[in-house]
């Protein structure tokens, strides 16, 4: 779909994109970082679940489950704060170290495909890491 290879292209593309309906997000969806190609290729997995007013989830590679996290609003910082579902995964539940993960996603088609930046959480500083996308199951 797109490579990392062109940052400007994929910065416009995720600027370009719609908020997330953070309803919309249900299921399973393939994991392609754009930063490594053919990642997407390892089958990594995000499922996504709701409970009432809570939205949450999880990571599943090799058939191992990893990296949970909770789901809200929230702006991108670094990018004019253009809204955007914040994947958390400052949980408890986490080993220490996953736990600096941010996520921030954008609708590329509802339901369907998102553009994702990532990011590690260093105290108040957070670090950008790179580019994904998620492609509905």
């Amino acid at each position: 779909m797109f490579r990392s290879s062109n940052y400007p292209a994929l910065r416009a593309k995720f600027i370009d994109a719609a908020p997330v309906d953070i309803n919309e997000l249900s299921g399973r969806y393939l994991v392609d970082i754009l930063l490594i190609p053919g990642y997407r290729f390892l089958s990594h997995i995000k499922v996504f679940s709701q409970n009432g007013s809570s939205a949450f989830g999880y990571n599943k590679i090799f058939g191992l489950t990893w990296g949970h996290f909770v789901i809200s609003k929230g702006s991108c910082r670094d990018l004019d704060f253009c809204d955007a579902v914040v994947i958390n995964y400052g949980i408890k539940k986490n080993f220490p170290p996953l736990r600096g993960i941010r996520d921030y996603l954008r609708c590329l088609h509802s339901g369907r495909s998102y553009i994702g930046r990532f990011y590690y959480q260093l105290g108040k500083r957070q670090l950008f890491l790179g580019y994904f996308t998620l492609n509905k199951l």
